[in-house]
Parts: structure tokens; C-alpha cells; sequence
């Protein structure tokens, strides 16, 4: 036959007339051999309808229709003599070898790629078409694999073109069922292959996967009728079982696979494209797709191999099972894959021990693990979900048994002035704040860190103390109304104005009083709206308070602060706490009603902030102890819980007011602590500067080093893969070496599931 590669080539002069007379001459011929008697074809019978066809078939692609409803010249001569189904017919009188089989499917992909008009939608071309993939339902070479795919990958574009042919596939029948049927049964086994002939698969079935989103009865035949999703989600199980057991790092700094890490070990490769392509499925498909192919997921893939694979005891094997996990959740974006994944992570037991309550735990083991899981808690507080969030921190906050009694209401105090802020920069160790620096050295460092603060500028925990102060002079009346409210107004505009200019200097002249009237800052109105929200019953019931909330706008923020009855230094304004509506900060996408059921615990005897932000603190303190990358990844996930736009939470990390419980630490004492462990250290240590000096050196170099042109310096990376023999199970040995610099990644190990360790 003529080769693949050759295109088409029709005689652009000829008229229609003329090219249907050599299409009848050239089936003539063919005709006259197909009329023979004969039990097998002569090898000269076959390569004389091979050419014949070969001809006939390009100039049936080049045929042209005559009118938008009617069919060409020669494609009406085709369908009035069934002549594909008499040739395929003729064909199966001898022996359908494999190299036959290729030939007809080649012929078919070129006809149905270059026709000039619709073919599909005629019965003589689509029963003769699915006749042939019926036969060829179980290829057993390479060649007839690729030929196969290819024809359906096309037959899958033509349908999605003309969605109306799908109708004909859905109702034509064949030997083997429905034929869109042996459409799915012929391109499921290639679901999971690599290279082209994998890649040609996926797209073909997510063209159909498209189609069915509209038409319920596709979907309905996809889902009882097939074994697509079956085979897609529980294929991902086997893929699994081949990934590498063990990864051995270079770099103390890696914590999680990158791109670059995984894209040269071939099973990660594949694994991820079937993982990619599940999500594109879920994406495009019918709800009723969706609906069965997530629960096989769940089923199929995460209970029965991710959580033991989770629970492996092997440090090594924890490691690798928890890097994957946080790579999958990182490629994850459609909603109703992701929520199935974190349903596993939040809910699902394994040894009498949920997945979350095990993740948290390692939180405290080696350092590698440690990372590794932290970078996984990262990945999932990044996902701004309220169900994560509820199942980490808040279920154990809000029956806020963490406060005293008597906090309960301040829950919702916001802070206004940047007072917390001030109470945690106080927490810095005074070797490490700039002023304690020696010239030369703040000099150096001048493009990282303050050059000390200007003269005369006062602390700004000073201030707060003064505040505290100012207000703790307030006397008090019967009636709980404070007295010279003018004068304190005045020191408290001050020393605001203070803060303002950055000058300890004398405030130039006094802001006139603002007539209530007067329009309020985004501070002030979010003050007010908070303050204006509460339910009457449970409002503040002083009599200041209740001829503030008559005003008809919101007085200044100073005067309610003054006219508040008086407070010891230290302690909160009292507010009480409604609940406010979680939400997930990623815009809502996923409500909490209905997908995480938690019952509300009753109060422990031992009141506590729950596991997580426990091991977390606990980690905090020791920080002295941690490598520089555990504290990195430390540090930032408490910066993400402090972000999380939730009172409760809000209030627990950031509100330096709160009088917690005795057994519930917050994160100022943690942080108190830690400071004093870095004096007491650096006052032990005589050579401590230098040493200081010299950490601050290499952090800056460390953050200004370009990679772009780091790599240029290193060799290039070497590969070597030597996986198992064709046709080898999936569960076989093999190992993949890769050499990477800083923090590359080299797989040193993979075996089966019931391979000898």
C-alpha cells in the first residue's frame, strides 16, 4: 500500500463527472476479483484490490457535496453499492492477518481525516467502520495499537464536530453491544499507556467525555454500561504501586516535589498525566460521570492504597507517601476532585486514627518528615477551606473553653491602632534588633534590614504602655461615665498624632472635633459596623454605652475608648462573640453545610487549642533547635493561620489581651519564650556577634543567588533509568537515579507492593 505519510493528491482540473467514471473503473476491477469463487484470495487478487481501494478511497475524500444536503457523486455510488461493506466482507473470506488489519484501519483514518463532506452519518460507511473495530478489539502488536487509537482519536474528532453523529452511534448496534460502547471498550486499555499512544487516547475519550455533558443518555451509557470510570480511577492504584518507594535528597532545604523533580522518573510521569486527566474528565463531563468516577477515586485509589502507603513504617516510605500526597493535592483544581481528597485526609480512619490526626503527629518527628509534613499543611491552609480550617483549629476554639470566663466577649475586639503589632516586634531578641548592631555591619546590611530607628523616635510599645496608662487614670463615676473626657481626647489625639509623623516633637495644632455627622475612615467604619451589628440582647447595657449607640452616626473611636467604663491596664474591652459564618477565603466555592460533619465536643476537663496548633507551638519553642528550614516552614504556617479571616482565630493568635486558660499557651508566650532563649544563649556565647554577623551575611547572599545562573555553574544533570522488561508487571523492581544539584531529587529505590523489602 502506499505510505502513511503520503498525502492526497486529487486532479484539481478534473470535473466531477470525470472522477466518478475513474472511481467506477477502479471498482470494476475490484469487482471483478470479489465476484471470483475462491476459499482464499491469490497474493495478486490482494495487492490489486489494495491499490484499487487505495485509489478509490482518495478520491471518495476529495469528493465534493453537491448542495448543503446532498451528497457528492461519488459518495452517492458508494452508499448505492454498499461497496466498503462488500469489500470488508470480501476481505474476511480469508485469513484477517494483523498486517491486513492495519492496512483497512490506515485507509480509514485517511479517508475519515481528509473527507470533503460528512461520511459518518451514512449507514453504509458507519457499519462497515465499526465491523472493523469490532475485529480489532485485542491488538497484539505495537503497529496495530497505534493504527487503532488513531482511527478512534479521529473517529472522536469527527463526532465532536458533528455532535448529531453521536445519536448514530448510540443507537447502532453491532455484535458487541452499543457501538458507542466499542468506542470506550477499545480506548479504555490505552487510558494509562505512555507516550503519544496514551496521550491520543486520553484526548479522544475527553472529546466524548465533552459530548456527554449535554446528553444524559451518553452519560447514563457511560456510567452503567462501560468500565470507563472503573478503569480510570482504580488504574491509578496500579500506577501507584510503581511509583518509588524512596527519595533521597540533596540539599537540606527540599520539602516537596517540584516540577523538575518528578518530570524524568517515567512512572511519576505517568502516574500524573492519569491524575491530570481524571481532573480534565471531571471538568468537562455529565454529573453523572462525575458522581461515579469521584467515588471510585475515594474507593478505588484513596482508602485502599493511600492510607496505608500513609502508614508505612519505614521513614524513608512515610516520606515519599507524603510528598506524593502533597504534589496530588497541589495538581488537583476541579472542586469535586479536591473535595474528595481532603474528605480522605479530614475523615478517613486508618488504625483507629483519622489521616489528619497522623499528618499532625509527624509534625514533631526528623527533621525531613517534619518538612515534608509541614509542607503538606501548607499546601491544605492554602486552600482557604473552612473544613480544613474547622478541622485543624476551630472545632477545638469554639466552644472557647481556651479564655477565661470573663474574655469570652472580647473575642471580637479588633485592634484598631496596631497595638499587637507593637507587642510582638518587643518580642524581638536584642541581639538581633538593628540598633544593637555595630556600624560597620548595619552599613553593610543596609539593603536587607533598618539602618536603626531615627532620633527621638519613641518605641512603640511605649506608647501602648502610655495608653494603658492614660486610660487607667480615668476615674470613674457612679453612673460609669468618665470625666474630663476633652483632656483625654486631647493626650490620646497626641499621641496618636505622634505615631503619625513619626516624630516624638510637639503635636502641631489640635484637630478640631469632628461633628458626628463628619465621614469615617475604613478603620473607624469597620469599628462601628462591628460595634453597630450586636445583638441588643446582648450589647453592652452601661449607660455610656447605651447614649453612644443613640447617636445617629458613630462617635470618634478615642471618645467611645475614653467614655467606656473604666478598665484595668492590660485588660480587653469587653464585646461578646457571635459566630460569624466561616467562609472559605478562596471565594466560597465549597460551604460548609452539608461536607464535613463535625460534632460540637464537649468541653475537656483540660481545656486546649487542639493538636495541631499544640505541636505547632511546641515546635515554635524549641526553635533554637530546629534547622533553618523547619523554622522557614514554621513560621509560615503561623503566618497563614494568622491571615485566615476568622474572629475566633483572630483573636487566639493576634489579640495580646486575651487571658487564655492555664493549660492553653498563646502565641505571645511561645514567642516570649523564644526570645529568652536566644539571649540566654547569645549571652553564653562570647564569640556571638561575629557569628550573628555571619548567619545575616549568608541569609542575604542565600536570597539574592539568581538559579538562572547558578545552573550555569554546575554540570548538567545526568539521568539513568533501567526499569523492568517489557511486559513486566507493574508491581516489578526498578530503580531511577538522577543527580541533581541543591536540593534535587534522586529516587533510589521502587518495588512493588509485595516485593521483599
Amino acid at each position: 500500500p502506499a505510505p502513511r505519510s503520503v498525502s492526497l493528491q486529487s486532479p484539481v482540473t478534473a470535473d466531477p463527472e470525470t472522477c466518478l467514471m475513474v472511481f467506477k473503473n477502479h471498482w470494476s476491477q475490484v469487482l471483478r476479483i470479489l465476484e471470483k469463487r475462491g476459499s482464499k484470495p491469490a497474493p495478486d487478487d490482494l495487492s490489486a484490490v489494495r491499490n484499487n481501494t487505495y485509489q478509490m478511497l482518495n478520491l471518495l475524500a476529495e469528493d465534493r457535496p453537491r448542495g448543503e444536503s446532498a451528497m457528492g457523486p461519488i459518495l452517492e455510488f458508494v452508499v448505492s453499492e454498499n461497496l466498503l461493506e462488500r469489500l470488508l466482507c470480501w476481505h474476511l473470506q480469508g485469513d484477517l492477518t494483523e498486517e491486513r488489519k492495519v492496512e483497512q484501519l490506515k485507509l480509514y483514518e485517511m479517508l475519515i481525516s481528509q473527507a470533503r463532506q460528512p461520511l459518518l452519518q451514512h449507514k453504509p460507511v458507519l457499519t462497515p467502520l465499526l465491523r472493523l473495530l469490532s475485529l480489532c478489539a485485542e491488538p497484539t502488536s505495537s503497529l496495530l495499537e497505534n493504527s487503532l487509537v488513531l482511527l478512534l482519536n479521529q473517529l472522536c474528532v469527527s463526532v465532536a464536530k458533528e455532535p448529531s453523529i453521536l445519536e448514530l452511534f448510540f443507537h447502532s448496534h453491532t455484535d458487541q453491544g452499543p457501538a458507542n460502547l466499542i468506542i470506550f471498550s477499545l480506548l479504555i486499555p490505552f487510558i494509562h499507556h505512555e507516550g503519544v499512544l496514551g496521550q491520543q487516547a486520553r484526548d479522544a475519550l475527553l472529546l466524548i467525555m465533552a459530548m456527554s455533558a449535554s446528553n444524559h443518555a451518553v452519560a447514563k451509557s457511560i456510567t452503567d454500561n462501560s468500565y470507563f470510570c472503573p478503569v480510570l480511577a482504580t488504574g491509578l492504584s496500579a500506577l501507584y504501586s510503581s511509583l518509588p518507594r524512596k527519595i533521597e535528597v540533596r540539599g537540606d532545604d527540599w520539602h516537596f516535589l517540584r516540577r523538575e523533580d518528578w518530570i524524568g522518573v517515567s512512572s511519576l510521569v505517568l502516574f500524573m498525566n492519569s491524575l491530570e486527566f481524571c481532573n480534565a474528565v471531571i471538568q468537562v463531563a455529565h454529573p453523572l460521570v462525575q458522581k461515579q468516577l469521584v467515588d471510585y477515586v475515594h474507593n478505588g485509589f484513596l482508602v485502599p492504597v493511600m492510607g496505608p502507603a500513609l502508614h508505612k513504617t519505614s521513614i524513608e516510605e512515610m516520606i515519599a507517601s507524603t510528598a506524593y500526597l502533597d504534589l496530588f493535592l497541589r495538581s488537583v483544581s476541579e472542586t469535586a476532585l479536591l473535595k474528595t481528597f481532603l474528605r480522605f485526609v479530614l475523615l478517613h480512619r486508618h488504625d483507629n486514627s483519622t489521616i489528619l490526626d497522623t499528618l499532625v503527629g509527624r509534625i514533631n518527628s526528623n527533621s525531613r518528615l517534619c518538612m515534608v509534613s509541614l509542607s503538606l499543611f501548607r499546601t491544605l491552609l492554602s486552600l482557604n477551606c473552612e473544613d480544613v480550617m474547622l478541622q485543624l483549629v476551630l472545632r477545638y476554639l469554639l466552644p472557647c473553653s481556651h479564655v477565661m470566663l470573663s474574655q469570652k466577649r472580647a473575642v471580637r475586639d479588633l485592634d484598631i491602632y496596631g497595638k499587637t503589632a507593637a507587642k510582638f516586634l518587643s518580642l524581638i531578641p536584642r541581639c538581633c534588633r538593628p540598633e544593637s548592631l555595630p556600624p560597620p555591619e548595619r552599613e553593610e546590611e543596609h539593603a536587607a534590614w533598618s539602618k536603626g530607628t531615627p532620633p527621638g523616635w519613641e518605641p512603640l510599645q511605649s506608647v501602648d504602655s502610655l495608653l494603658d496608662e492614660l486610660l487607667a487614670k480615668v476615674p470613674a463615676e457612679p453612673n460609669g461615665a468618665g470625666v474630663s473626657i476633652e483632656r483625654f481626647t486631647e493626650e490620646l489625639r497626641a499621641i496618636e498624632a505622634e505615631m503619625k509623623n513619626g516624630s516624638a516633637a510637639a503635636p502641631g495644632p489640635e484637630e478640631p472635633p469632628r461633628s458626628p455627622d463628619a465621614p469615617l475612615c475604613p478603620e473607624e467604619e469597620e469599628a462601628y459596623e462591628s460595634f453597630a451589628s450586636l445583638p441588643d440582647s446582648e450589647a453592652p447595657a452601661g449607660p455610656g454605652e447605651a447614649s453612644a449607640r443613640a447617636l445617629p452616626r458613630a462617635p470618634d473611636p478615642l471618645s467611645l475608648i475614653v467614655a467606656s467604663p473604666p478598665r484595668t491596664p492590660g485588660q480587653p474591652p469587653s464585646q461578646p462573640f457571635t459566630g460569624e459564618t466561616m467562609r472559605c477565603g478562596g471565594g466560597g466555592e465549597m460551604p460548609l453545610q452539608g461536607r464535613v460533619a463535625v460534632s460540637p465536643r464537649a468541653p475537656a476537663p483540660c481545656p486546649r487549642a487542639g493538636p495541631f496548633v499544640t505541636v505547632l507551638f511546641s515546635k515554635l519553642e524549641n526553635m533554637l533547635h530546629n534547622s533553618l528550614y523547619v523554622n522557614f516552614l514554621l513560621t509560615g504556617l503561623v503566618a497563614q493561620l494568622a491571615c485566615y479571616p476568622q474572629p475566633l482565630l483572630r483573636s487566639f493568635l493576634l489579640n495580646t489581651n486575651m487571658v487564655f486558660q492555664p493549660s492553653v499557651k498563646s502565641l505571645l508566650q511561645v514567642l516570649g519564650s523564644v526570645k529568652n532563649k536566644i539571649e540566654s544563649f547569645a549571652a553564653s556565647q562570647e564569640d556571638f556577634p561575629a557569628l550573628l554577623f555571619k548567619a545575616k551575611k549568608y541569609l542575604i547572599a542565600r536570597g539574592k543567588l539568581d538559579w538562572s545562573e547558578a545552573q550555569s555553574a554546575v554540570p548538567s544533570l545526568r539521568r539513568s533509568e533501567t526499569l523492568g522488561r517489557a511486559g513486566e508487571p507493574a508491581g516489578g523492581r526498578a530503580r531511577v537515579g538522577r543527580g541533581l544539584h541543591r536540593g534535587g531529587l534522586r529516587v533510589v529505590g521502587c518495588r512493588g507492593p509485595g516485593a521483599a523489602p
